[in-house]
């Protein structure tokens, strides 16, 4: 594939058939050509028959002046930002990585690279490229994509102001991917918006946070914790569980008293994945305290399968003494046993092995449970059979 070239010249007439002569008097034939001009500076973007001689003509011209090259890359990149043409930026410094490694051109073209990055990380064309990005989904994400992560850090506070108007999903994920690629060991810039009231920022940062380097990044994530939109503080719940680490697990262990059923149920359901011997301690101080007697059955049940799939062996237990209540013990509140055995119940069913299936068959063949519990244990029976015989009922 031909290479293309562009060459500054003067704006006047004539100036684009002498360049042309130059090259005819070499025997180079020229394939394409294309120009334009502002004032008195113009220039031609080419493709010829002979690359090799073709630079010649133009080193010989005086052409690897860099002032007039840079001038004449900055002519180009504004062209190629009107036309929103980001492959065409990325090929060009793609070009000028490859001259880096030949001793004789490496210093202008490292000078040349460095200062269109630096350009195309000014603010006026950052935001040149916000305004691209809230006209539509962007065709091409993944040039789009390069052509950011070319600048350098001190492109992203810029970005993330552009970040907070953008509306298209897609277009938000190539910023912040970009970010990720820029934020380097500065957290700063992306922990001062977790306290944004615009809860898809706060949720983009956490995005962003999670995926950098950062020495205390679940430290930073834990705080989102406190973020008024259930939406956000359930996703980092998701991102804390991943980690695996004592610091999310303490803050996941918070959860459980948010005020939220959804993020408390979550928080419990988590605990077991992360360290089932610390979950089987936090998760029965919960049930053990006044405040779990005046939550929902739902949320009440949910904690007691998060006791189960704790699997730890004073579970059994646990739920076993539970089971072994009888309304006639407690005739003032038979109501209070009948929920007890159901959470248990429950909570067997979350540890299929075969003391917990032992247990809940003694259940269904004890006369003196009421129908309601004779039911649940027969279905909690029958479920776990099948998950630990393959037997269909």
């Amino acid at each position: 594939m031909a290479n293309q070239f562009v060459v500054q010249l003067h704006n006047q007439p004539g100036a684009m058939a002498t360049l042309a002569e130059a090259l005819a008097a070499r025997g180079v034939d020229l394939r394409a050509i294309g120009g334009g001009g502002i004032g008195d500076s113009g220039h031609v973007i080419m493709t010829t028959a002979d690359d090799e001689t073709t630079k010649q003509v133009l080193e010989e011209g005086g052409l690897q002046d860099l002032a007039i090259l840079q001038d004449i890359f900055l002519a180009l990149l504004d062209a190629l930002l009107l036309q929103e043409d980001f492959a065409t930026v990325n090929s060009v410094l793609s070009k000028l990585r490859g001259l880096e490694r030949d001793p004789r051109k490496a210093p202008i073209a490292e000078s040349l690279r460095g200062y269109l990055q630096a350009k195309m990380g000014e603010e006026h064309r950052l935001r040149r490229v916000g305004e691209i990005l809230n006209l539509g989904k962007h065709p091409q994400p993944q040039d789009l994509l390069r052509y950011l992560q070319s600048m350098d850090r001190s492109a992203v506070v810029t970005l993330l102001e552009i970040l907070e108007i953008i509306e298209i999903p897609e277009n938000r994920t190539v910023v912040c991917d970009a970010l990720i690629s820029l934020a380097g060991d500065n957290a700063d810039p992306f922990l001062r918006r977790l306290d944004s009231e615009q809860s898809q920022l706060v949720r983009d940062m956490i995005y962003v946070i999670d995926r950098c380097d950062f020495p205390e990044k679940f430290r930073y994530i834990g705080q989102a914790l406190k973020n008024p939109n259930l939406a956000v503080r359930l996703e980092v719940l998701a991102i804390l569980s991943r980690s695996r680490s004592e610091q999310s697990r303490k803050f996941i262990v918070t959860a459980l008293d948010d005020e939220n059923a959804q993020m408390r149920l979550q928080a419990a359901r988590l605990l077991p994945l992360m360290n089932p011997d610390k979950a089987l301690t936090d998760l029965m101080r919960l049930v053990k305290s006044q405040e779990f007697e005046r939550r929902e059955l739902k949320e009440k049940t949910a904690v007691y399968q998060a006791l189960g799939a704790t699997a730890q062996p004073s579970v059994l237990p646990f739920f076993s003494a539970m089971l072994a209540q009888r309304s006639l013990a407690n005739l003032l509140r038979p109501g209070k046993v009948r929920e007890d055995k159901l959470l248990a119940i429950a909570g067997l069913s979350a540890m299929p092995t075969i003391p917990a299936y032992k247990v809940l068959q003694t259940i269904t063949e004890d006369g003196g449970n009421d129908s309601e519990v004779l039911l649940a244990a027969r279905r909690a029976g029958l479920a776990m059979r099948r998950a630990l015989f393959g037997e269909e009922p």
